[in-house]
């Protein structure tokens, strides 16, 4: 009878050995236990049990072609079912953002990504993009009115214009060695473009400026940030402003020592002298870098000296350079010199010489306070002119990260003494702005620049001159409203 019980025992362990081995050995202490069993027979029966071949579980089965096609439709469906989801949300987060935060957030994907923008444009520590990207460099449409101008016949005093429209096309040809940038300028209404040039507004034919690019240069990088080599169409080293791109300017017009006379018939009295106090863009060649942990800049070049997209006209070449200093973080200044000989296109060369300085004190140094200066004195020949300008801005709200806004409240007083000595012919301006940031950050792994505003200004200007009929009668002499919209990518 035991001998039955065992074998009994014994078949129902190989059966369901290895899916249920703890409670066949709880059976087998309890037999032994009550003596059914030996312990000699205990141990032979454990033993049988563990070397028995166990058969395969359901889930070790392998999976036949019919399992595997299931399988794959039943992860794309689900794989659907989780995209439409995100689409709907994202559909849903739109609608509730609305169109400006879109934007917005469309330009920066992350803050982990982005950086909040340098307060300064002259101490720019951004890399240089590496790949070739052509993009949107500025985009600027405006209104302006000037409520107390009399016009002449079809004349505007007020109007919505397409100020600036500028793509750029840039990045290593070379990796780490040849950087390019070209950058056009499709439209021209504020004489930024062939406006640069010191030629006036001379007959087709007569070497008048022609063409719609602005920057057209490549740089040999020799080392990083020590020195680079600029060959080409390039804004010339004077100064902060000319070497400031227009889309990151404070405000709306730039300074007097970079405006564009040519296109403005209320500030162009120059009698012989060139059109421009500095043509901001030429054609040459320059060297600059930043040297003892960026706490001297340079750049030196020379130039053409005739300015932008129109061929030289003499044999000498002007040579322009500026030297900074950034002895503190927040805080810079620096010396700008202009040696040359290029007068005016069409008669002769001459005398062109240029001094100037400049400095900024941003909120690294003064929280929430921008303060910047330039002045510069220029002759050209028998001509002297003498300009300067000081501005400050404050932050009204603070950018705290990359995609968090910035409102500042900017102040600017500008003056420019045209022909010294020969009848002061006097221009001077009071600009009260507002400026708007939806977005002004940088991608410090690419080195571009995004950024979109809104800025709103209201200029005083006032234009006296003792040798001339008209007093505050002319263009530039009534007050300017403008407002403007900013995008750079």
């Amino acid at each position: 009878m035991a001998a039955r019980i065992v074998c009994l025992i014994i078949g129902l362990l190989v059966f369901a050995a290895g899916t249920a081995a703890a409670d066949d050995k709880r059976i087998l202490d309890v037999l032994l236990k009550k003596g059914v069993i030996t312990q000699k027979e205990y141990a032979e029966i454990l033993k049988e049990a563990a070397e028995e071949p166990k058969p395969p579980a359901k889930s070790e089965a392998k999976p036949t072609a019919v399992d595997d096609l299931q399988k794959a439709i039943e992860t794309q469906k689900a794989a659907d079912q989780q995209r439409a989801a995100i689409d709907k949300q994202a559909v849903k987060e739109g609608q509730e953002k609305g169109f400006l935060r879109a934007l917005k957030d469309g330009f920066t994907p992350s803050d982990s990504e982005y950086q909040v923008a340098p307060a300064s444009t002259m101490l720019l520590h951004l890399r240089r993009q590496e790949r070739i990207g052509f993009h949107v460099h500025n985009l600027e449409p405006r209104y302006f009115d000037q409520a107390g101008l009399n016009t002449t016949p079809g004349g505007t005093k007020s109007q919505f214009q397409l100020a600036t429209s500028e793509l750029e096309l840039s990045g290593y040809i070379f990796p780490g060695l040849l950087f390019a940038q070209v950058v056009i300028e499709p439209r021209d209404n504020l004489g930024r473009g062939l406006g640069d040039s010191i030629a006036k507004n001379i007959p087709p034919g007569n070497n008048a400026p022609s063409g719609i690019v602005r920057d057209g240069f490549a740089d040999l990088v020799l080392h990083e940030p020590e020195m680079a080599i600029r060959v080409g169409q390039q804004r010339i080293p004077f100064g902060i402003e000319p070497q400031t791109p227009g889309g990151l300017l404070p405000f709306t017009s730039r300074a007097f020592m970079d405006l564009k006379l040519t296109r403005n018939p209320g500030l162009d009295n120059t009698r012989f002298s060139n059109a421009e106090f500095l043509q901001e863009r030429d054609i040459g060649i320059q060297a600059r870098g930043r040297l003892w942990n960026d706490y001297v800049d340079y750049a030196l070049g020379a130039f053409n000296g005739a300015g932008i997209n129109v061929n030289d006209t003499n044999n000498s070449k002007d040579f322009i350079g500026r030297l900074g200093f950034n002895p503190h973080r927040g805080l810079r200044f620096g010396v700008s010199g202009y040696r040359g000989t290029q007068v005016d296109i069409l008669k002769e060369s001459g005398l062109r010489n240029r001094v100037g300085s400049d400095f900024e004190v941003t909120h690294d140094l003064i929280p929430r306070v921008h303060l910047m200066g330039e002045m510069a004195d220029g002759r050209d020949n028998q001509f002297h002119r003498l300009t300067w300008y000081l501005q400050g801005m404050y932050e009204l709200i603070p950018q705290r990260t990359p995609t968090s806004p910035l409102l500042l409240l900017a102040l600017r007083y500008d003056e420019m003494r045209d022909n010294l000595n020969v009848g002061d012919n006097n221009y001077s301006r009071t600009t009260v702005g507002l400026d708007y940031y939806f977005l002004n950050a940088v991608k410090m792994s690419s080195g571009y620049w995004q950024q979109v505003k809104f800025q709103l200004e209201y200029e005083i200007r006032k234009h006296s001159s003792s040798s001339l009929d008209a007093f505050n009668t002319d263009t530039f002499a009534h007050n300017f409203l403008i407002a403007q919209l900013t995008v750079r990518y």
